[in-house]
C-alpha cells in the first residue's frame, strides 16, 4: 500500500469544479445561442460543448423568429460602454489645494492605467475593457477580470484582462471566494517561449 502524501491534484480539482458549475455552463451557452438568433429549444443547442460550430453546422439550427434577444444585448453593451469612464476617487471633502492636486494625480493615474489596457487588449484583437466588460455583464450576467501588477525593469505595469465566465469555475468557503480554476489552451511554441524566459 503506497504511503499517504499531501499531494494535491490541481488538475483533477479544476475538472470537479467544472462539473459542479457544468450547468451553469450550458445555460449561458443557450442564452448566447438565443441571443444569436438561433432556437434554444432545439437540443444540439442544449448539447453544445462551446466547441466552435462549422458553417453548415449554423445553418442546421432551427432560426428564432425575432431578434429580440440580440437586440437588447447589444443595446445593453453600447448602454454600459457607449462613454468612456470618467474616473474619480471616492473620498472626503478635499480641505487644500494640495490635496486637490493629489486627487488629481491618483484619478489621471487611473486613467492612464485603463487606457494602457485597453492600447494592449487591442493590440491582441479584443475589444478594450470597458467594452468586453459591459459584453459580458449583457450576454453572461457575469463579470469575470483578471488582474495583475508586473514590474518590467523600472516600470509597474498593471494588467487587467477580461476572461470568459465560461472557462472560470470558482469555489467558496465560509470566508467567501476560496478557489478558481480557469480552462484555456496555449500552443507548444508559447509554452516552451515561457518556460525558456
Amino acid at each position: 500500500m503506497p504511503p499517504k502524501t499531501n499531494e494535491f491534484n490541481i488538475s483533477a480539482r479544476a475538472t470537479e469544479l467544472e462539473q459542479r458549475w457544468a450547468s451553469r455552463t450550458a445555460k449561458r451557452r443557450i442564452w448566447r445561442a438565443m441571443i444569436r438568433g438561433f432556437d434554444p429549444r432545439d437540443s444540439r443547442v442544449a448539447a453544445s460543448t462551446g466547441v466552435f460550430w462549422s458553417p453548415e453546422d449554423y445553418l442546421n439550427l432551427r432560426q428564432l423568429y425575432t431578434n429580440d434577444a440580440g437586440t437588447y444585448a447589444d443595446l445593453a453593451t453600447h448602454m454600459l460602454s457607449g462613454r468612456p469612464v470618467s474616473w474619480r476617487l471616492p473620498g472626503v471633502a478635499i480641505e487644500s489645494e494640495k490635496e486637490a492636486r493629489k486627487q488629481g494625480q491618483a484619478e489621471r493615474l487611473l486613467y492612464g492605467i485603463f487606457q494602457q489596457n485597453d492600447r494592449r487588449l487591442i493590440n491582441k484583437g479584443m475589444q478594450r475593457l470597458q467594452r468586453a466588460v459591459a459584453w459580458q455583464v449583457a450576454n453572461t450576467g457575469t463579470i469575470v477580470v483578471y488582474r495583475q501588477a508586473v514590474t518590467r525593469g523600472s516600470e509597474t505595469h498593471f494588467i487587467i484582462e477580461p476572461w470568459n465566465p465560461d472557462n472560470v469555475f470558482e469555489a467558496f468557503g465560509d470566508s467567501g471566494l476560496s478557489e478558481v480554476a480557469r480552462k484555456f489552451t496555449h500552443n507548444l511554441d508559447d509554452l516552451i517561449a515561457r518556460a525558456e524566459s
